[in-house]
């Protein structure tokens, strides 16, 4: 499926060819919408389009010599190349539907701003396929798109075309699948982002290296420690890159909290606290145990994370308690976990509520507070009279993704199979954890059973 987009700066006319080319070269559109993003963005509209006229629900008369009208004008033009500059995505796609079903104008015809503007080079570009078209692959799609790294989402596949289509729509993704491995069959793919349901990612994978596909698979990265292991080994059985998307790995202000727990700021670390808490118990794949669902998959596994970054992986003893879903998985987790060196972690997680999602580490000189621990923005240093000594910030918003993607492409740059920041062996160990918490709350699904 070839769009008609602008790829950094430039014009590139894929099935539209039929533009009324006039007195200009450049393609004739029409915008839609005369708001902000209109404002923020004229510029390369201008420099890369002859734009006719603007539309617009509320708003008449002029932006620079460029008329504005109301939607009726487009009753009867015959140039219908629509781009809708409004930065919010869920409004741009319901405006592409009242276009197409009010007006008549084809899908193909109508561009969300957002994805021209913002566009990488395709140069030497890296080429993201995303596997699954649901939220958090809108949220890496977003990501990639804004990072202007020389990287793209080259295509997109669903189980279901018509998704497919809309996901491509929605983020400016020139191909879309209806077959995830139609997909695996392109050449021009470089690496596969996995964000399908837990329940699917071990034999994602395994399609994925069948194709020699470098991955990024979502977290929790298998059902088991035993999957793990067999998509680790048969990766370095064919070379190629295998990586969970486990944000905390990942993320700068970890790579804070590492330094100053290593010289000493708090003196020796003694126990860690962390609460992660959303509320998504009415979604039927975290509701079922088949799918991955349940709090210890979908949240459970960021506070494990948490807590290895400070305390390690050398654990004696696990307390374990929740309640269950009337198809098996676990709707809250309570952890007690203690170490063989005297250290202990208290872990909460649920999917009935949200919450502050705050982690702590506790020394024996002060105590650090990251303010949310799968994604913080802030992360504080107290001494033992509550006084704030040091305060770091991160300056973007979804640090983790970017940063999980620019690993990835350096990563394959260099030929690695695993990356320093999220190894093969942490991915296991963490695996093994879940194992064995799963083991004392008797939560099993299917994939146990393989």
């Amino acid at each position: 499926m070839k769009r008609w987009l602008g790829l950094k700066m430039k014009i590139i006319v894929g099935v539209n060819d039929d533009f009324e080319q006039g007195t200009s070269c450049k393609p004739h559109v029409i915008v839609y919408g005369a708001g902000k993003c209109l404002i923020n963005h004229y510029k390369f509209l201008n420099e890369n389009y002859f734009v006719e006229a603007i539309v617009d629900k509320n708003k008449r008369g002029q932006f620079g010599d460029v008329p504005i009208y109301g939607l009726e004008y487009l009753d009867s033009r015959t140039t219908q190349n629509i781009i809708i500059m409004i930065e919010n995505r869920d409004i741009c796609m319901n405006i592409a539907n009242m276009l197409n079903s009010t007006y008549g104008i084809p899908r193909a015809n109508i561009v969300l701003g957002v994805n021209l503007v913002n566009y990488s080079d395709e140069g030497n570009c890296f080429k993201v396929g995303i596997m699954g078209c649901g939220g958090m692959a809108s949220y890496m799609a977003i990501a990639i798109l804004n990072m202007h790294q020389n990287i793209k989402v080259q295509a997109c596949a669903s189980r279901n075309q018509k998704k497919a289509d809309e996901f491509a729509f929605k983020h400016g993704i020139e191909k879309a699948y209806g077959s995830y491995i139609d997909m695996l069959k392109d050449d021009e793919v470089d690496l596969i982002y996995i964000a399908t349901p837990i329940s699917e990612h071990y034999v994602n994978m395994k399609q994925c290296i069948e194709y020699r596909k470098n991955i990024l698979c979502e977290k929790s990265f298998t059902i088991n420690e035993v999957q793990a292991k067999e998509i680790f080994m048969l990766a370095r059985d064919y070379s190629v890159y295998v990586a969970e998307a486990m944000t905390i790995r990942y993320h700068p202000i970890y790579t804070i909290l590492k330094d100053i727990l290593h010289n000493g700021t708090i003196g020796e670390v003694l126990s860690v606290y962390a609460s992660f808490n959303y509320k998504v118990d009415s979604l039927e794949r975290i509701r079922n145990i088949d799918l991955g669902g349940g709090a210890l998959y979908e949240l459970g596994v960021y506070n494990l994370n948490f807590m290895v970054s400070c305390l390690g992986y050398d654990i004696a003893n696990i307390i374990a308690q929740c309640d269950k879903f009337e198809i098996g998985a676990d709707v809250y987790l309570m952890l007690i976990i203690q170490y063989k060196s005297g250290k202990t972690a208290e872990l909460y997680c649920d999917t009935r509520c949200s919450g502050n999602n705050q982690g702590i580490v506790y020394g024996e000189k002060g105590y650090v507070v990251i303010d949310e621990i799968n994604n913080p923005v802030k992360l504080s240093v107290y001494d033992n009279e509550k006084r704030l000594v040091a305060e770091y910030t991160s300056e973007t918003k979804e640090p983790g993704l970017e940063n999980e993607m620019m690993v990835a492409k350096k990563s394959i740059e260099e030929k690695r199979i695993e990356c320093f920041e999220c190894s093969h062996e942490h991915t296991i160990n963490i695996m093994k954890i879940m194992d064995k918490i799963r083991n004392q709350i008797e939560i099993f699904c299917i994939g146990d059973y393989k």
